[in-house]
């Protein structure tokens, strides 16, 4: 899971909190708002390929 820490509505708190319901979840933050993905592309993309390649 990729977070952007900067979000007003959807808080660190909450990504945080998935470890409760999935422990083994990776969860990524990142300085940036609600737009995380447009914000941070690159590293997410590579992030994405390294779990579906089993890496």
């Amino acid at each position: 899971m990729v977070w952007g820490d900067g979000d007003p509505i959807f808080t660190p708190r909450g990504a945080d909190s998935i470890k409760e319901f999935v422990p083994r979840a990776q969860i990524h933050h990142y300085n940036t708002g609600h737009f995380a993905l447009e914000e941070e592309h690159r590293d997410i993309a590579q992030r994405i390929i390294q779990v579906f390649s089993g890496q």
